[in-house]
Protein backbone atom coordinates (compact mmCIF):
# COMPACT_ATOMS: atom_id res chain seq x y z
CA UNK A 1 0.00 0.00 0.00
CA UNK A 2 1.24 3.50 -0.81
CA UNK A 3 2.35 5.70 2.06
CA UNK A 4 0.21 8.73 2.76
CA UNK A 5 1.95 11.98 1.88
CA UNK A 6 2.06 14.93 4.22
CA UNK A 7 -0.66 17.56 4.35
CA UNK A 8 1.51 20.23 2.75
CA UNK A 9 2.72 17.99 -0.11
CA UNK A 10 -0.86 16.86 -0.81
CA UNK A 11 -2.05 20.43 -1.05
CA UNK A 12 0.82 21.32 -3.40
CA UNK A 13 -0.04 18.48 -5.77
CA UNK A 14 -3.77 19.31 -5.77
CA UNK A 15 -3.00 23.00 -6.36
CA UNK A 16 -0.64 22.12 -9.20
CA UNK A 17 -3.32 19.92 -10.79
CA UNK A 18 -5.82 22.78 -10.59
CA UNK A 19 -3.40 25.36 -12.04
CA UNK A 20 -2.35 23.08 -14.88
CA UNK A 21 -5.98 22.16 -15.66
CA UNK A 22 -6.73 25.86 -16.03
CA UNK A 23 -3.66 26.46 -18.21
CA UNK A 24 -3.84 23.34 -20.38
CA UNK A 25 -7.64 22.87 -20.37
CA UNK A 26 -7.11 19.17 -19.63
CA UNK A 27 -5.93 17.10 -16.67
CA UNK A 28 -2.11 17.19 -16.32
CA UNK A 29 0.26 14.25 -16.18
CA UNK A 30 2.92 13.68 -13.50
CA UNK A 31 5.74 15.15 -15.60
CA UNK A 32 3.86 18.41 -16.05
CA UNK A 33 3.16 18.61 -12.31
CA UNK A 34 6.83 17.93 -11.59
CA UNK A 35 7.83 20.71 -13.98
CA UNK A 36 5.52 23.21 -12.32
CA UNK A 37 6.63 22.33 -8.79
CA UNK A 38 10.31 21.86 -9.64
CA UNK A 39 10.26 18.39 -8.12
CA UNK A 40 11.74 15.19 -9.55
CA UNK A 41 9.07 13.15 -11.38
CA UNK A 42 9.73 10.22 -9.03
CA UNK A 43 8.75 12.29 -6.00
CA UNK A 44 5.56 13.47 -7.73
CA UNK A 45 4.73 9.85 -8.57
CA UNK A 46 5.25 8.79 -4.96
CA UNK A 47 3.04 11.55 -3.59
CA UNK A 48 0.30 11.04 -6.19
CA UNK A 49 0.15 7.32 -5.44
CA UNK A 50 -0.34 8.21 -1.79
CA UNK A 51 -3.06 10.69 -2.73
CA UNK A 52 -4.67 8.06 -4.91
CA UNK A 53 -4.68 5.62 -1.98
CA UNK A 54 -6.31 8.34 0.14
CA UNK A 55 -8.99 8.88 -2.51
CA UNK A 56 -7.97 12.47 -3.29
CA UNK A 57 -6.93 11.98 -6.92
CA UNK A 58 -7.34 9.29 -9.53
CA UNK A 59 -5.40 8.57 -12.68
CA UNK A 60 -7.21 8.95 -15.98
CA UNK A 61 -5.46 6.46 -18.23
CA UNK A 62 -5.32 7.11 -21.98
CA UNK A 63 -3.65 5.06 -24.67
CA UNK A 64 -0.30 6.82 -24.33
CA UNK A 65 -0.57 8.76 -21.09
CA UNK A 66 -1.92 8.82 -17.56
CA UNK A 67 -3.28 12.09 -16.24
CA UNK A 68 -4.44 13.09 -12.78
CA UNK A 69 -7.91 14.20 -11.85
CA UNK A 70 -9.05 15.51 -8.47
CA UNK A 71 -11.76 13.32 -6.97
CA UNK A 72 -12.19 14.50 -3.36
CA UNK A 73 -10.20 17.53 -2.27
CA UNK A 74 -11.62 17.20 1.24
CA UNK A 75 -9.60 14.02 1.62
CA UNK A 76 -6.57 16.27 2.08
CA UNK A 77 -7.81 17.08 5.58
CA UNK A 78 -7.25 13.44 6.58
CA UNK A 79 -3.56 13.54 5.69
CA UNK A 80 -1.00 13.67 8.51
CA UNK A 81 0.17 17.15 9.37
CA UNK A 82 3.62 18.22 10.36
CA UNK A 83 6.92 16.77 9.28
CA UNK A 84 6.06 13.45 7.66
CA UNK A 85 8.99 11.31 6.56
CA UNK A 86 8.40 8.33 4.39
CA UNK A 87 10.43 5.19 4.85
CA UNK A 88 12.06 5.90 1.50
CA UNK A 89 13.09 9.37 2.64
CA UNK A 90 14.59 8.00 5.84
CA UNK A 91 16.44 5.29 3.90
CA UNK A 92 17.76 7.92 1.49
CA UNK A 93 18.91 10.02 4.43
CA UNK A 94 20.72 7.03 5.98
CA UNK A 95 22.34 6.22 2.65
CA UNK A 96 23.51 9.83 2.31
CA UNK A 97 25.07 9.70 5.78
CA UNK A 98 26.88 6.43 4.99
CA UNK A 99 28.23 7.82 1.73
CA UNK A 100 29.40 10.97 3.51
CA UNK A 101 31.19 8.90 6.18
CA UNK A 102 32.90 6.76 3.53
CA UNK A 103 34.04 9.86 1.65
CA UNK A 104 35.46 11.33 4.84
CA UNK A 105 37.28 8.07 5.58
CA UNK A 106 38.77 8.01 2.08
CA UNK A 107 39.80 11.65 2.43
CA UNK A 108 41.55 10.91 5.73
CA UNK A 109 43.29 7.93 4.12
CA UNK A 110 44.72 10.07 1.34
CA UNK A 111 45.65 12.96 3.62
CA UNK A 112 47.58 10.68 5.97
CA UNK A 113 49.63 9.19 3.13
CA UNK A 114 48.43 5.73 4.10
CA UNK A 115 47.15 5.10 0.56
CA UNK A 116 50.59 5.80 -0.94
CA UNK A 117 52.28 3.54 1.60
CA UNK A 118 49.81 0.73 0.90
CA UNK A 119 50.31 1.13 -2.86
CA UNK A 120 54.10 0.95 -2.48
CA UNK A 121 53.85 -2.15 -0.29
CA UNK A 122 51.56 -3.79 -2.82
CA UNK A 123 53.93 -3.03 -5.69
CA UNK A 124 56.92 -4.35 -3.73
CA UNK A 125 55.11 -7.57 -2.86
CA UNK A 126 54.10 -8.06 -6.50
CA UNK A 127 57.71 -7.48 -7.57
CA UNK A 128 58.91 -10.14 -5.13
CA UNK A 129 56.28 -12.61 -6.31
CA UNK A 130 57.14 -11.93 -9.93
CA UNK A 131 60.83 -12.42 -9.20
CA UNK A 132 60.13 -15.90 -7.82
CA UNK A 133 58.29 -16.90 -10.96
CA UNK A 134 60.90 -15.62 -13.36
CA UNK A 135 62.91 -18.46 -14.76
CA UNK A 136 66.36 -18.54 -16.20
CA UNK A 137 66.53 -18.40 -19.92
CA UNK A 138 66.29 -21.83 -21.39
CA UNK A 139 69.42 -23.23 -22.91
CA UNK A 140 69.54 -22.85 -26.66
CA UNK A 141 68.89 -26.34 -28.05
CA UNK A 142 70.80 -25.49 -31.21
CA UNK A 143 73.90 -24.42 -29.38
CA UNK A 144 76.66 -26.81 -30.26
CA UNK A 145 79.24 -25.74 -27.85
Amino acid sequence: MAELPGYFEGHLIVAAVRVLEAQLRRPPNEEEIAGLLGWPPERVGLVTRGLEAAGVVRPVVHAFDARLEIVDHLGLEKLPRGDVKSSIASEMEEFGKRVQEEQEQIQRLFESGEADRQAKERIESLDKEFGRFQKKRPRNPFDES
